[in-house]
């Protein structure tokens, strides 16, 4: 099962990314949100890799990177170990049961596992990342 496979909804990665929807090897985590209600973990993080028919205004725009906010929602657990100010590595959704979900990041600087039942995207969005 791909990551993607996991989300409430995928069609807008599937809109910008088709069939190149890019793995979680190699991504910036540059948010963790907790949040009493759910409860619930935001994640905002940098995709490693572009896509190669961005949208029309991203490719006039010059971004050059995709970021993303995943909501990891109905949260039973949840561990941080560091935190700096680049968390480069490997994010991986593993589906355990049909309603539970293990998400752990494992970088350089911070590594973060969490047990969750929902997943889902709340936003997409590029910029330019000089």
């Amino acid at each position: 099962m791909n990551w993607f496979d996991t989300l409430n909804d995928k069609r807008s990665l599937e809109s910008i990314y088709g069939a190149e929807i890019p793995d979680l090897d190699s991504v910036c985590i540059r948010e963790l949100t907790l949040d009493e209600n759910g409860p619930s973990l935001k994640i905002r993080f940098d995709f490693g890799k572009f896509p190669s028919n961005p949208p029309l205004k991203w490719a006039q725009s010059g971004f050059n990177t995709v970021q993303c906010v995943l909501v990891f929602d109905q949260l039973s657990s949840v561990q941080i170990h560091g935190w700096l100010t680049r968390n480069v590595g490997q994010l991986e959704i593993v589906q355990e049961s049909p309603a539970r979900f293990k998400v752990t990041f494992n970088g350089s600087s911070s590594k973060f596992w969490l047990d969750c039942g929902l997943i889902w995207l709340q936003t997409i969005s590029a910029y330019t990342n000089n």
